[in-house]
Parts: structure tokens; C-alpha cells; sequence
């Protein structure tokens, strides 16, 4: 693609479903979304058209929705050992049919907006899509094809474990604790990754609910916090700057000088001494 030639990096796009006019445009982005959020179960392509993707549809077509509703079911009650059997009777069936190519993604998609049902029935304030996305994105793991049985039974456990965790409300608790753990150990290595893992919650799901209730990500906070403490340290100590970034959290002077720039304005010298002055 020209425009990727031009950036110097790779660049998808996206094309969501034709409307007749301007006026309905959001519907065609709304579209695009969905057909983001499928990017998991396809092969990597520079462009993507949504009628040719996502279409559930097509006449003709093989639905095997009892061995789809059978998966469903055991992904909605979280149960690991179940959905992985279902998961081997719903490729069994496929492979006994003969199913391939546009009926297999028939019947992956019909399997995808339900997911996307179940999550919506438990909190529909969250962005759905975007969550399948992520999730399907970290099931890949070295060796494992986009779609394949193997990375189905990863996405659909992980599905499992989302699911559960809208049940349970997580958000009530786990953001104060992410916000302590921030406060006490913001010179650590904290990641969302991290974090997500000691409170068992799904990384994508806690980094939407962040999002929600503080305006930006986890990084960006965690950033801002750190920047925060530079400031007291350099206005309440004389320690040289090189202390006072590692102090907060970097270990790379020249990163944290920049990343001083872009909170403050100026860099942290000059912050200082005008400070001082």
C-alpha cells in the first residue's frame, strides 16, 4: 500500500459496510469496529472489507449451531475442561462436514457476535468488540495459527474467565487496589499485565475500566503519578536529576527528561531553577 510506503510502517484499513449517504456514516464506522474487533479469527491482510469478512448470512451455508450453542453454553459457565471438549466436538463437526473456507467463517462468526451478546447482557457500557479483539489478540502464542482449533480453546477459556468477572463486579474493588499499588510502588515495574495477574482480572477488561473512571490508560496515570512525585522531590531536595528519575521510577535519564517535557513543559532543570527563582 501507497500509504504504508509513505510512513515507513504497516498500516490495515479497515472498510466498513456502504451506506447511501453521509448522514449514515456512523453506522458504516460502527461496522469497521465490529470487523476490528474479528481481525483474531482472520488471516493478516492490508485491507479488510466488511462485507466480505463478516457477513453471517450467506445462503447456502453450513451452521453446525448445535455444537456452537453447546460451546457457548460451557463458555458462559466458565468451565475450562467442558470448553475444551466443545470446542474439539465443534471442529470435529466442521471437519466431518467438510466445511472450509467461507462456511468456516460462517460459523465462527455466528460463535463471535454471541460472545459479544453475553458480555453485552452483563454490562453493556463496556466496548464489547474492542474486548474480543484484545482477547483474541492475546491468545496467539508462538506457533499458534490465527484460528486455529488450538487458539480457539485459548480465546474461548479467556472468554470464560471475562465473563465471570463482569458477573462478579469486579470494578468495585480492583481499581482502589491498582490505584495503592500505584501510590506504594510507583518506582516499581508496574504494568496493567501485571497487575491484572494478581488481582485476576483480564488485563484488556481492567484497562477499560481504568480508562472509564480516570479519563486515560494506565500508562498515561501511572506516567502523570510519577511525574507528580519528580516534582516534590525537586522542589523539597537538591538531589541531581539523575537521582531524581531513578527515584521515580526511570532508568533512563534521557526518557525521563523528555517525558518531564511533555507533563511540564520544560525540562526539569529549568523547572527548578525557575522554581527556585
Amino acid at each position: 500500500m501507497k500509504l504504508g510506503e509513505n510512513l515507513s510502517r504497516p498500516v490495515t484499513m479497515l472498510v466498513g459496510k456502504k451506506v447511501q449517504d453521509i448522514s449514515l456514516i456512523a453506522r458504516s464506522y460502527g461496522n469497521a469496529c465490529m470487523l476490528r474487533s474479528f481481525q483474531g479469527f482472520r488471516s493478516k491482510k492490508d485491507i479488510y472489507f466488511y462485507e466480505e469478512e463478516v457477513q453471517v448470512s450467506n445462503d447456502g451455508m453450513v451452521l453446525c449451531k448445535k455444537s456452537l450453542d453447546d460451546l457457548l453454553k460451557v463458555v458462559e459457565q466458565n468451565n475450562h475442561m467442558e470448553i475444551r471438549a466443545a470446542v474439539d466436538r465443534f471442529y470435529g463437526e466442521m471437519s466431518q462436514r467438510g466445511l472450509r473456507g467461507e462456511s468456516m467463517t460462517l460459523n465462527i462468526n455466528y460463535l463471535l457476535f454471541q460472545l459479544i451478546h453475553l458480555a453485552s447482557e452483563q454490562d453493556d457500557e463496556v466496548n464489547q468488540e474492542e474486548i474480543l479483539r484484545l482477547i483474541s489478540e492475546s491468545s496467539f502464542e508462538t506457533g499458534t495459527m490465527r484460528g486455529s482449533k488450538t487458539h480457539l480453546m485459548r480465546f474461548a477459556c479467556e472468554y470464560g474467565d471475562y465473563l465471570s468477572q463482569l458477573r462478579k463486579n469486579v470494578s468495585r474493588g480492583v481499581l482502589g487496589n491498582v490505584e495503592k499499588e500505584i501510590k506504594e510502588h510507583y518506582a516499581d515495574n508496574l504494568t496493567l499485565k501485571g497487575l491484572s495477574e494478581k488481582y485476576y482480572v483480564n488485563s484488556a477488561y481492567l484497562g477499560q475500566l481504568f480508562r472509564k473512571k480516570y479519563g486515560q490508560s494506565f500508562k498515561d496515570y501511572l506516567n502523570n503519578y510519577r511525574m507528580d512525585q519528580a516534582v516534590d522531590l525537586l522542589l523539597h531536595s537538591d538531589k541531581k536529576i539523575i537521582q531524581v528519575a531513578e527515584e521515580v521510577g526511570y532508568h533512563d535519564l534521557d526518557y525521563f527528561v523528555n517525558r518531564f517535557i511533555q507533563v511540564k513543559g520544560c525540562t526539569p532543570a529549568k523547572f527548578r531553577k525557575q522554581m527556585q527563582q
